[in-house]
């Protein structure tokens, strides 16, 4: 069971000090100083200014059909993309890049990378970087986003929960960690979805547009379907990802004892839909496809996994059995 301290009173010693991270920061050196120097995150200020352009943008969509109207086409775009850029994160960039639990065809490798690079949670390298760490050093010091309490005070729990949400990302803790991509950075399909990843966030949003377009016939469809697809469903698949990272670590019911402070949240599942709200399952069975181990926990990513291999476009899916054993291969993130 994890330890109910903050992570701000554990040893300043960290075990991750000889690992590598990416990028640096620039260095700007100060004229008049030959030892100081002004350093600039500039992913993480582009990550700032990323996140805030999405909540304009969503608070803009939902003015838009406020005042313009909603009708079920908007309704079928924002389902539909949410199922997509879903699936492409929970099964392409979770279950298949970050744990290796099912071999795809190339071309299924391309488009779950797609999928996932259009939910806006960073190219692939740097999200199975971070996921691979968090699962080295969960609810650590060294775990990029921990909603353990942080510091000291009434507000610790709150900090740390914030942090876990969102914080993580907008202080610096969104990086390349290097040392955990190794398999991955020679991979030509990997390496193509990221060197075009802003596209596929810009394709994720005007792409349901074209829907609004050809149903409607009007520019104002075009508008409204792009603003259901693009920013108002980026600001619930955002939402519904940093519950996973937080609730899904402070509260809900511990079927198999870890240590971590991994919890089965059915908040959290019903807010992601796909699956990924049964994170203690997760955390114990790290490279099985299917998270939805119990009685009744449907799993939709797993679901989805099914069909592909009824397809033979998949295979080597791993599954845990729920108790101990693993269809194949050792359980190692």
């Amino acid at each position: 069971m994890p330890v109910e301290t903050s992570i701000g009173l554990m040893p300043a010693e960290r075990r991750d000090l000889g690992e590598s991270r990416l990028p640096l920061p620039l260095r700007i050196p100060v004229p008049w100083s030959a030892r100081r120097a002004v350093r600039i995150y500039h992913v993480t200020l582009l990550l700032r200014i990323a996140l805030g352009a999405e909540l304009l943008g969503a608070i803009a969509g939902v003015w838009w059909l406020a005042t313009h109207g909603i009708g079920w086409v908007e309704v079928f775009v924002f389902a539909l993309m949410f199922m997509v850029s879903g699936l492409g994160i929970t099964v392409g960039y979770h279950r298949m890049f970050a744990h290796r639990s099912l071999r795809a065809r190339p071309w299924v490798r391309l488009v779950l990378g797609i999928w996932g690079a259009m939910g806006m949670q960073g190219p692939i390298l740097y999200w199975v970087s971070i996921h691979r760490k968090h699962h080295r050093y969960p609810d650590a010091l060294e775990d990029p986003h921990s909603p353990r309490p942080r510091g000291t005070g009434r507000f610790a729990g709150a900090m740390g929960a914030f942090h876990g949400f969102v914080g993580w990302i907008i202080d610096g803790s969104f990086c390349l960690y290097t040392d955990y991509i190794k398999d991955l950075r020679r991979d030509a399909i990997v390496r193509f979805v990221d060197r075009y990843y802003p596209a596929w966030v810009l394709l994720g949003i005007l792409l349901p547009g074209f829907v609004g377009w050809a149903w409607y016939g009007t520019w104002e469809g075009y508008v409204a379907c792009a603003f259901a697809g693009g920013p108002i469903r980026l600001f619930f698949t955002l939402t519904a990802a940093w519950y996973v990272n937080s609730a899904a670590h402070l509260f809900g019911c511990r079927p198999f004892e870890t240590p971590d402070g991994s919890y089965n949240n059915r908040f959290v599942n019903a807010m992601a839909v796909i699956g990924e709200g049964w994170h203690n399952n997760h955390h114990a069975f790290p490279r099985s496809a299917n998270f939805g181990l119990q009685p009744g926990q449907f799993d939709i990513g797993y679901a989805f996994i099914r069909l592909l291999e009824r397809l033979d476009w998949v295979d080597r899916v791993l599954v845990a059995s729920g108790h101990m054993a693993i269809s194949s291969e050792a359980e190692t993130a």
